[in-house]
């Protein structure tokens, strides 16, 4: 306050820094200051002052006020201020703390993103002054949150043929009060993983997660549909237990095979062979070979199942004795060739025609025709000598005739001998030749 010493005096200055004293004798104004030294907080301001009074000389003297920095002029002195240049920054991390910085953030390499899997980053986005505020719009799934990291589920729909990796670029806008905001880009590798299974398509072997290793895969970017293909299997020969090549032939592997009910003895196994003992009932009367057809299922997870048919041809074999009919010269092993087997697919039992010998003369040397005549060749013929007479293997009687008890006017006696037949395979017969 400048007081003169006599009343009606008038008081007088010149501005400095934006500051005057008055003609009520106080300084008034706005401080000025443009030419601060770097770390300089206050200065005195020297005002020089003139008072005059009628008849007197004029006095002049200096009024000093002290003005105090405020940078950014928001009312706190910059001694008391912890951001002076009102930046945003704390004075302890500012480099400039009396220059106002202007809004920026880093950018830092997030981590690669597996496709189709939940992702969120370290850090990346790191703007230069607290409270600033972090947006942006998500790409292909992904954004970068309010954080600072990137987050989301990486989505692309549009993977080249061959492609297994994408750099995807999120534009990020930082702002912050007071400052202009500051737009940069975010760039995320994401690695394509085509089946979802968590292995990256660049080390995993199966990239569409068909059950196909990629080696093998015509489309290995493309699910593959189950499928196999059936091969036509050996004959087989009926009542001889049976196992075929591999047939069945999955385009995946681990894959199951429905076990249906056996047909005709034969079936799939889990290997794709047929196998199994031929079986059946209901052959036609001169039916040799017979199509049996098998209904194979094949499964895989994660795929609808497939079924197909098998076909094995089975060849009659009504023995069993290994010799399909069709090149066997005995079908049914009776014993009798077929071409004079009037059932040739049903076996005929054992069995001789006896027929009459001619008269034997007692005591003389005696050789009938052929009078056992089995209907199997390779049939043995044997019987016990009855009165000196028995029928050889040929089926002929021989012998000499000899009888001792003959009556007193006996002249001839029929001769009974029992004879048996055996055949391989057959039950024997007896009957009796007289």
């Amino acid at each position: 306050m400048v007081t003169p010493n006599k009343p009606n005096s008038t008081i007088t200055s010149q501005p400095v820094n934006g500051l005057r004293v008055d003609e009520t004798g106080k300084v008034v104004g706005t401080p000025e200051i443009s030419n601060w030294g770097d770390e300089e907080e206050e200065r005195n301001v020297t005002i020089s002052v003139t008072v005059s009074h009628d008849g007197d000389t004029p006095v002049t003297k200096n009024v000093v006020v002290k003005v105090l920095r405020d940078t950014d002029g928001d009312g706190t002195p910059d001694k008391t201020d912890n951001d002076d240049d009102g930046d945003g920054i704390d004075d302890n991390q500012d480099s400039t703390p009396k220059v106002k910085t202007a809004l920026d953030f880093t950018v830092g390499t997030p981590a690669e993103a597996k496709e189709k899997a939940e992702y969120t980053s370290a850090v990346v986005v790191t703007p230069n002054k607290p409270n600033s505020t972090i947006t942006s719009q998500p790409v292909n799934g992904l954004r970068v949150d309010e954080t600072g990291k990137v987050v989301g589920t990486p989505e692309i729909s549009n993977w080249g043929d061959e492609e297994e990796e994408r750099n995807v670029t999120i534009s990020v806008t930082v702002s912050h009060d007071g400052d202009t905001p500051v737009t940069k880009n975010v760039v995320v590798k994401v690695l394509r993983d085509t089946d979802g299974d968590g292995t990256p398509d660049k080390t995993d072997n199966d990239d569409d997660g068909d059950g196909i290793d990629d080696n093998q895969d015509s489309t290995p970017k493309v699910k593959t549909a189950l499928d196999f293909t059936v091969g036509t299997p050996a004959e087989a020969k009926e009542k001889a237990e049976y196992t075929s090549a591999v047939v069945v032939t999955p385009n995946k592997t681990k894959t199951v095979q429905s076990h249906h009910k056996p047909v005709n003895g034969l079936r799939v196994d889990e290997t794709g062979k047929v196998v199994g003992t031929p079986e059946i009932s209901n052959w036609g009367d001169e039916e040799e070979e017979r199509n049996v057809t098998i209904s194979v299922t094949v499964s895989h997870d994660g795929d609808t199942p497939v079924t197909k048919n098998v076909v094995v041809k089975v060849l009659r074999d009504t023995d069993g004795d290994g010799t399909p009919d069709k090149t066997d010269n005995d079908d049914d092993g009776d014993g009798i060739d077929d071409n004079q087997d009037s059932t040739p697919k049903v076996k005929t039992a054992l069995d001789f025609t006896v027929g009459t010998p001619a008269e034997a003369k007692e005591k003389a040397e005696y050789t009938s025709a052929v009078v056992v005549t089995p209907n199997k060749p390779n049939s043995t013929i044997t019987s016990q000598p009855v009165n000196g007479l028995r029928v050889d293997e040929t089926g002929k009687v021989v012998g000499t005739p000899e009888i001792s008890n003959w009556g007193d006017e006996e002249e001839e006696r029929n001769v009974t001998i029992s004879v048996t037949v055996s055949h391989d395979g057959d039950t024997p017969v007896t009957k009796n030749e007289m």
